[in-house]
């Protein structure tokens, strides 16, 4: 116990410290007066889940450079591009005039459905995305940050909806000034400075200026609502009004402040971005040792009952009796379905090592909010290359059953859950397209998946597979009788239905507090970064299945039932359930989703997470069933 907890305690301050130092990730240096980019991301809502392109929307166009994005951004429509916004290190301005628009009765009613639907507008600087301060609902609350601004906002004060357009942004870009970052090849000297910190505040104001000067804006033009004298603020006389056609005029200032917060440091205003941050890790920990606890609770009870069984049979060999009974028929194959058996088995391990091997590598910082789309170019990288490890168990399995219909087996394992996740990749791509949402994925991208399956994935399953039918028959310690033994009646708590309500609770239990910060993370565009907290939830997920298969194994066998093959899978991932029914739960108390396409993207996302959720957890207490059987029934003489 003490060196799981000590464990617990080193990961998860490795997976903070890393999401805070990003290795591969080199701070970049601006010289005083230097360009420093502000780019466009893109429009999010937790309302629709659709992302959309931030021109989607009648802002200022600029001369559009896209960034080149990785597997990762394709899929999760999180493109860079130039958004007409100005700056240079260290150069404060104020009401910089960025364009001119004559919204027609068609652009404006766009911006009012956008505003509706509480989309947010996210801005990056330096891979740092735009925040702005929010005070909780408490006033005792201390402020936090949210990651983007609002298209706008909706007052409904007088009795029917007045909408109002923020025109007018004002940057805080904070900078620090670190000798140790100097370089000679930039102008400034000491002066040379790495951004910290990014910041906006949103304005609604209608712009005034002289028209009989000139009849449109240019850069050069002095407007009386915003200049060096006079800020621009939110006030109710001047809010910019967009029920109808209007003239907007979109204004920005720059404000550069010094900052003491070191470059390592600056995702921390991100990390913390929320009231219940101190409830998250609390409840981590305290999910983490009481699961803990409980396991080995049962370990104890579990090794204690077993000794003395085995001490018992082993002394009286005429006593064939409890679970000893069973020698004969424990290792009798299931009676159905040998190949989604061994195809759960392949695949689950594949989708656990998946994880484990993403996890490993995103405590130490490679996975990060600076990186953009490593963590789903991680998942699919690491999913295609443990495909030899699908084939080889899948094979084994199949091969331990005398199955004679290996190449369907095979097949079924290279293809069964790609093409499920196929589908519902497919199903919500076809959603986000039919809403014009940038998060569509490209023709390009789909191809690239393809062949990372065919060409990748598929092959290394059959290479695992024939490394798994080549080798020789697994050695189990007893011979299986020609004729099956008849299994008496058994308790009505060893029904299938009863034996998975009960058995999917405790997984479930070990992950839920997780469960539900990772969906947040998802749903509610909330940043996750505990991933060494995430890794041990996941160790304790592994435990948990393996110490409950085995204890209902154990029962079960001391009933006379050498049934236990398919109860070693569906008791443990009867936790996919919960998964699935929490999930529902969560739809209606947490999102504000109520449209048909953002349910329907909503739940095909939570069934294939359910699904993974199923296969690690029933390939888990089936490796560790098949273990503790074959290491009972060798421990006891059998004539």
């Amino acid at each position: 116990m003490a060196l799981f907890a000590a464990l617990l305690l080193a990961s998860a301050l490795i997976g903070t410290e890393a999401a805070i130092s990003v290795p591969g990730v080199v701070p970049k240096v601006y010289g005083k007066n230097g360009d420093v980019a502000i780019e466009a991301n893109k429009l999010m809502s937790t309302k629709t889940q659709t992302p959309y392109d931030y021109y989607t929307l009648p802002y200022c166009q600029s001369d559009v450079q896209e960034r080149s994005e990785n597997l990762g951004q394709r899929l999760a429509g999180d493109k860079l591009e130039s958004s007409g916004y100005k700056a240079r290190m260290q150069v404060p301005r104020a009401c910089m005039i960025l364009c001119q628009k004559d919204l027609s009765s068609k652009e404006a009613r766009k911006f009012r459905n956008f505003i509706d639907d509480e989309y947010r507008v996210s801005l990056v600087l330096d891979t740092l995305p735009v925040t702005m301060t929010v005070q909780g609902e408490d006033e005792m609350e201390e402020p936090y940050s949210v990651r983007g601004y609002p298209v706008g906002f909706v007052d409904e004060s007088s009795g029917h909806k007045r909408y109002y357009l923020y025109n007018h942004l004002r940057f805080t870009i904070y900078f620090n000034e670190d000798p140790a970052m100097y370089r000679p090849d930039l102008p400034g000297g000491e002066s040379q400075a790495h951004v910290v910190g990014f910041e906006v505040v949103p304005i609604s104001i209608k712009h005034q200026f002289d028209k009989r000067a000139s009849g449109t804006v240019t850069a050069d033009t002095v407007l009386e609502t915003c200049n060096e004298m006079h800020h621009a603020s939110n006030q109710l006389d001047t809010l910019l009004s967009i029920d109808g056609p209007t003239e907007v005029i979109f204004t920005y200032d720059l404000i550069w402040q010094r900052s003491d917060l070191h470059w390592t440091e600056r995702w921390d205003v991100y990390l913390r971005s929320g009231p219940a941050d101190n409830v998250h890790w609390f409840s981590i920990i305290n999910s983490a040792l009481v699961t803990v606890f409980l396991a080995a609770m049962v370990a104890m009870i579990l090794i204690r009952a077993l000794r003395r069984d085995i001490l018992a049979y082993n002394e009286d060999d005429d006593d064939d009796s409890g679970w000893k009974l069973m020698h004969t028929e424990v290792f009798r194959p299931p009676t159905y379905g040998k190949v989604a058996f061994s195809v759960i088995v392949g695949t689950g391990i594949q989708v656990t090592l998946m994880i484990f091997a993403t996890l490993a590598i995103a405590i130490f910082g490679i996975i990060s909010p600076a990186n953009r789309g490593y963590l789903v170019t991680s998942l699919l990288v690491f999913y295609a290359f443990m495909g030899t490890v699908a084939g080889y168990f899948s094979a084994r399995t199949y091969k331990m059953f005398r199955g004679t219909n290996w190449r369907l087996t095979t097949v079924f394992t290279a293809t069964a859950f790609p093409g499920f996740c196929f589908v519902c990749f497919f199903i919500v791509d076809m959603a986000l397209a039919a809403q014009g949402s940038s998060a569509a994925v490209p023709a390009l991208t789909w191809f690239t998946l393809i062949a990372m399956c065919f060409g990748v994935s598929v092959p290394l399953v059959f290479a695992g597979s024939y490394k798994g039918y080549r080798e020789d028959l697994q050695e189990l310690p007893c011979r299986v009788n020609l004729i099956a033994r008849k299994i008496p009646e058994q308790p009505w708590y060893f029904h299938p239905v009863v034996v998975m309500a009960c058995g999917g609770i405790l997984p479930f239990a070990a992950v839920s507090v997780e469960l539900f910060f990772l969906m947040s993370a998802i749903w509610l565009n909330q940043l996750y970064y505990i991933f060494g907290f995430l890794l041990m939830t996941m160790i304790i997920l592994v435990i948990t299945c393996a110490e409950l298969s085995i204890v209902v194994c154990y029962f079960q066998l001391c009933s006379a039932n050498h049934r236990w093959w398919w109860n070693s899978i569906v008791t443990p991932g009867a936790s996919g359930l919960y998964v699935l029914a929490f999930s529902m739960w969560y739809y209606l108390q947490e999102t504000d989703i109520s449209e048909g396409v953002p349910s329907l993207i909503y739940f095909v996302y939570m069934i294939l997470l359910s699904t993974c959720f199923f296969l690690v957890t029933g390939s888990s207490g089936y490796l560790a069933t098949l273990a503790f059987v074959k290491a009972i029934f060798s421990s006891v003489k059998v004539d």
